[in-house]
């Protein structure tokens, strides 16, 4: 149960930085495109700035798909973990839960019982 727990916290983790890497690129093109003239980039005018710009958000991309990839292997993991977990159970423990869920029920039932009784007035008393 530990290793889901880790594979869910290393999952998110790179997630969130993920998706931070990917803002604080976005912005720092934006800015980038703004502020800085992209056509006559170190002395000639060949639009180098906007390629080298496109080049960039091409990478950007890429490494998000790849972080993709491993958070989709991670929840694989999970999955397969907790599978692995439910179908090696052992009868024991089953009764055990099914006895417990068993008395769980008859005590509701048994206390909506009181209660519905208890609510129901008295036909001698009216």
């Amino acid at each position: 149960h530990v290793l889901l727990a880790m594979l869910a916290v290393c999952g998110g983790l790179v997630e969130l930085l993920a998706r931070l890497f990917y803002v604080g690129m976005m912005n720092a093109a934006q800015w980038l495109a703004r502020d800085f003239n992209l056509d006559d980039w170190g002395g000639n005018a060949e639009g180098i700035g906007w390629r080298v710009l496109e080049m960039i958000h091409v990478v950007t991309r890429g490494m998000l798909l790849w972080i993709d990839a491993f958070e989709s292997l991670a929840l694989f993991g999970i999955f397969a973990l907790l599978f692995y977990s439910v179908t090696t159970e052992t009868a024991l423990v089953k009764r055990e839960l099914a006895r417990k869920r068993s008395t769980a029920t008859e005590n509701s039932i048994m206390k909506d019982v009181f209660e519905t009784s208890s609510e129901c007035e008295d036909p001698e008393e009216s």
